[in-house]
């Protein structure tokens, strides 16, 4: 896909006076890693519909993530690209984070919702399920802050927002290393956010609970009902209900809210 053209309205630089950056805000861009899945997509579209430019890193589904940049520029007024980015590559990222600069001239969103399960009880967890699940949502996250923050801090503004879950707060059982690292997440989120507040930038995670999803759909009935007995609402929380969430925790009126770990976990405490 033909990737945006810069346009000289909405170019930065870091001289900006205010009353420009605030003009600047209303069409925001944003990188947002894991769009191929549920919840990413979803978050795309949220932030689309607002005239945000979007970028929806893939590593494996690229035809998904083609598919939803083209349904995003046909429904909404922004441009939607998808962009192949493998998180353990650091180069790689690196390379990503160019072209998004070379067609914005900067990155004021990014959410990392790439995530990996590996569903097993703790003495049946390997070594390799372990280092994966850090890799994927600590590491990468960690490579991604800071290839994101110089960009971030020059223009003084930036909304970080991370994907944890319930299972970081409450444990849950047969996710030992999926829980393990989304705590790890929720620490680095929290110390980041102090690091970044006084640039402008703020850094908070958002928790979901049990989300409607392919992974889902793929589970028996009796599984189903099983998850859905320890949840007092009586169902399962929708992408758009997560996504809404990070939208706002990338709005302009959350300016003041860092550090935080919003959970909308449908107060399942039980498994």
């Amino acid at each position: 896909m033909r990737e945006p053209e810069t346009n000289p309205r909405t170019t930065a630089s870091s001289s900006l006076e205010p009353s420009c950056t605030a003009q600047l805000r209303t069409r925001r861009v944003a990188l947002i890693t894991g769009a191929s899945g549920a919840i990413g997509a979803a978050i795309a579209e949220q932030l689309a519909r607002r005239g945000d430019d979007v970028w929806l890193a893939y590593h494996r589904n690229g035809e998904k993530a083609e598919r939803l940049a083209q349904h995003l520029q046909a429904t909404y007024e922004t441009s939607a690209t998808a962009l192949p980015l493998n998180l353990l590559d650091r180069p790689a990222m690196h390379q990503a984070l160019a072209r998004i600069l070379t067609a914005h001239g900067r990155l004021d969103i990014l959410i990392h919702c790439a995530g990996v399960t590996r569903d097993k009880l703790l003495i049946q967890t390997g070594a390799s399920d372990f280092d994966d699940s850090l890799e994927l949502h600590v590491t990468a996250l960690y490579r991604l802050l800071q290839a994101c923050l110089p960009s971030m801090r020059a223009h003084h503004y930036g909304r970080i927002v991370a994907l944890t879950s319930y299972a970081a707060l409450h444990g849950r059982t047969g996710q030992s290393a999926y829980a393990a690292s989304k705590a790890a997440l929720i620490g680095l989120v929290k110390a980041a956010a102090l690091e970044e507040i006084a640039h402008g930038i703020t850094v908070n995670a958002v928790a979901p609970s049990v989300t409607a999803s392919a992974m889902t759909d793929a589970l028996t009935d009796s599984e189903q009902a099983r998850l859905l007995h320890q949840i007092p609402l009586g169902r399962m929380q929708t992408p758009a209900e997560a996504a809404a969430l990070v939208e706002w925790l990338t709005s302009e009126p959350a300016g003041t809210v860092s550090g935080q770990v919003l959970a909308a976990d449908n107060r399942t405490h039980r498994w």
